[in-house]
């Protein structure tokens, strides 16, 4: 007896070496920008691998009725078991549609506005890269370091918590709590417990906040990426190092390029909907590519070699989202990516220490 069961690719695919995509994308680019895959627990969503399809549905606003970002809906796709286990929990505004996530929307986006994001990098910023630069410094005379542990991790975590007002003193347990979340291996319950000692500790200092509001800031960043690329093209680091004010152009083009997430943006569909001609039906799933959208070669020509002196397009990297759920700390991580990557410090010390 025939089976009428068919078998999609398993989900997120594999990397054929380190961070280079895989060329998966590039096929189904190709031959199926809108394509059936297999999540761990057997579920098959919709995988949207290019950059116009993955650009217009997160230009539409979960308000439209069309798309859902609550993951409290039936069917919506997780990516292992710590990720579904969190899920059953109170969401944060991320994951809520609207009208629910509106109002801590806009308080966030007052905060992270360009112009507050400028008035804090000399102030706070610099010193943080700096004070950190001499604590790698220092460590790597005696021994060698986990780069990653040691500064690019603590950078955005010092940041955002010292905005938050965390006192220093609890500003490493804070990092080791978001090394356990972003640890592929660590367990679900390791997972679990780091989650919710992270949303204990920030809620407890939003309340405080709404008490006595403040400028408090959050961001993410991709330090260690940017690095291993400078590295890689000795030519463009040269040029870098020779002016500083590259800074905005190298993190425009490592944002694009090294995508650091292997999953998708997820949401789950309303209401009957087509993309590319294909029937996304209400209650199925689909997962955004930013990845595979940022190597999207009808946009970015040749795509798969960094190059930060590329000519911009009409069109811009999807690194950040789009529409309304763009990232709400765009401007904050860009301010760290490009004070990491222009101060003077760090240039010498790559060309002196990664060679």
């Amino acid at each position: 007896m025939s089976s009428d069961i068919m078998s999609f690719p398993a989900f997120p695919f594999a990397r054929p070496a380190g961070d280079t995509p895989s060329c998966e994308y590039a096929r189904l680019r190709d031959e199926a920008p809108v394509s059936r895959v297999t999540l761990w627990d057997g579920s098959n969503p919709w995988l949207i691998t290019r950059h116009e399809m993955v650009q217009k549905v997160l230009a539409v606003g979960d308000g439209s009725g069309r798309w859902s970002k609550d993951r409290r809906q039936p069917g919506f796709p997780e990516f292992g078991a710590a990720a579904k286990a969190s899920a059953m929990t109170k969401p944060t505004f991320v994951y809520l549609d609207e009208p629910e996530r509106t109002r801590d929307r806009q308080i966030i986006d007052r905060i992270f506005a360009k112009e507050n994001i400028d008035k804090i990098r000399p102030r706070l910023v610099e010193h943080i890269v700096e004070s950190l630069l001499c604590d790698l410094q220092e460590q790597i005379n005696e021994k060698p370091v986990d780069f990653y542990r040691i500064f690019a991790m603590r950078v955005p975590t010092f940041v955002i918590f010292s905005l938050l007002g965390a006192p220093s003193a609890d500003l490493d347990d804070l990092t080791e709590w978001n090394l356990t979340q972003l640890n592929g291996s660590s367990t679900p319950t390791e997972v679990s417990s780091a989650n919710k000692k992270l949303l204990g500790y920030v809620s407890q200092l939003l309340e405080q906040k709404i008490e006595s509001p403040g400028n408090d800031l959050v961001s993410e960043l991709v330090i260690s990426e940017g690095l291993i690329i400078l590295e890689q093209h000795p030519d463009q680091k040269a040029d870098l190092i020779q002016d500083p004010c590259l800074a905005s152009a190298f993190v425009e083009e490592l944002c694009r390029f090294h995508t650091s997430s292997a999953t998708a943006n997820p949401r789950v569909a309303v209401e009957n909907l087509y993309l590319d001609g294909q029937m996304i039906r209400a209650g199925e799933a689909i997962l955004l590519s930013l990845q595979s959208a940022n190597r999207d070669e009808t946009v970015f020509p040749e795509p798969d070699i960094f190059n930060m002196h590329r000519k911009r397009g009409s069109q811009e990297s999807l690194a950040f989202g789009f529409g309304p759920r763009r990232c709400p700390v765009e401007w904050l991580a860009r301010e760290q990516l490009e004070t990491v990557f222009s101060v003077s410090a760090v240039l010498v010390w790559i060309s002196m220490n990664m060679n």
